[in-house]
């Protein structure tokens, strides 16, 4: 693949030969030859190029100091040659060779158009670009088309085997099912004639909803008492969890206050109730009806005893109170005073001198008795 520039006009040679061009060209590593730039080459001569500036006339006017030339006198005597060198005087001098005329190159950038070789015309590549977009449509159309049928076929076979002796048996009644089997075979029977190869999309989603019509509230009855029983479960046992926690006397839980209490009681009991009450009415409530109450009003129900209770339940105990700065006075001023040790530099109370006396008086009568 290999890039051309294009340029039908490059200037001619002064002979009237072909011009010579010089072109730089780049190879890429995907082995594309690009055109980087394009010069018209011309040899010319350095005369030409370098003309002599005209001569002015004050270059012909003689220096006042220069002396004339003097003109050779007649008088002065001739000085004949003699000899060799008369007869070299006598041959004719030789003609002297002309110097070479120096070259000079004239370059000339010419214009560069890159355009790669085989390259198709714009106009016929947005043709092809257009033809492309409509397959891509085209293809897209029959695609959506096959899924719609697909989905018709298939919703026949599963519905016709869920409720002739299925899941969703015990979930239709039996008039509904007097109506809807027969539509499905006459269903299954359509698609396989004339009338359904050249149907389109909007024909198989039609007769797919004329279907649902029957088989949706079904398979919705069947998926709410699937999902009934684990929903009664998860709030009755919120309501176990929370009824216990308003009740109890653990430490834990001491400073929660009376209204507290109360307020988590209330909610955890209506619930009960609340409970209480959609269970005995589903209970008595037929399989082919709508149920009373649906399992995402359980779940909101679980979730609204959750966000009011939790934050009462889970409230901090407050931290003890500080001792106030009188308490802590008078425990310094009850303090006992520490006993003078024998280290202690506090002196010792004297006794009187008479007890001492008198105490050895005594002593010395009871000596001489």
């Amino acid at each position: 693949n290999m890039e051309t520039f294009p340029n039908p006009n490059p200037p001619a040679a002064p002979d009237g030969g072909p011009s010579k061009v010089k072109v730089k060209v780049r190879l890429d590593i995907n082995g594309v030859l690009s055109v980087e730039s394009a010069q018209a080459v011309e040899e010319v001569d350095a005369d030409e190029e370098e003309k002599p500036a005209p001569a002015t006339a004050a270059s012909d006017t003689p220096m006042p100091d220069a002396k004339p030339a003097e003109a050779p006198s007649d008088d002065a005597p001739a000085t004949e040659p003699s000899g060799q060198n008369a007869a070299e005087a006598e041959k004719p001098a030789a003609p002297s060779e002309p110097e070479p005329k120096k070259k000079k190159l004239r370059k000339h950038n010419l214009p560069v158009v890159n355009r790669a070789a085989f390259q198709l015309p714009r106009e016929l590549v947005d043709q092809f670009k257009n033809e492309e977009f409509e397959m891509a449509t085209q293809d897209r159309l029959i695609k959506a088309l096959h899924e719609a049928k697909n989905d018709l076929e298939a919703y026949i076979y599963q519905m016709r085997d869920r409720v002739s002796g299925g899941n969703l048996s015990e979930f239709m009644s039996e008039g509904d099912k007097e109506a809807f089997l027969p539509l499905l075979e006459t269903m299954e029977n359509w698609l396989y004639e004339e009338e359904a190869e050249t149907a389109n999309k909007s024909t198989f989603v039609a007769k797919l909803d004329e279907l649902k019509k029957f088989g949706d509230p079904a398979d919705a009855r069947y998926r709410e008492a699937d999902e009934r029983g684990l929903a009664f479960s998860e709030l009755k046992k919120v309501i176990d969890e929370y009824s216990n926690l308003a009740a109890t006397q653990d430490p834990a839980y001491e400073h929660i206050t009376a209204d507290d209490r109360s307020k988590v009681k209330s909610t955890v009991d209506e619930a009960a109730a609340w409970l209480d009450s959609m269970q005995s009415q589903q209970a008595a409530k037929p399989k082919t009806e709508n149920p009373v109450v649906l399992c995402k009003d359980i779940n909101a129900k679980r979730e609204m005893i959750v966000s009011t209770c939790k934050p009462i339940m889970n409230k901090p105990k407050p931290a003890p109170p500080k001792p106030k700065a009188e308490e802590k006075k008078e425990e310094t001023t009850d303090s006992p005073k520490p006993e003078a040790g024998a280290g202690s530099d506090t002196p010792k109370e004297e006794q009187p001198a008479e007890g001492k006396a008198e105490g050895q008086g005594e002593s010395m009568d009871t000596g001489l008795d």
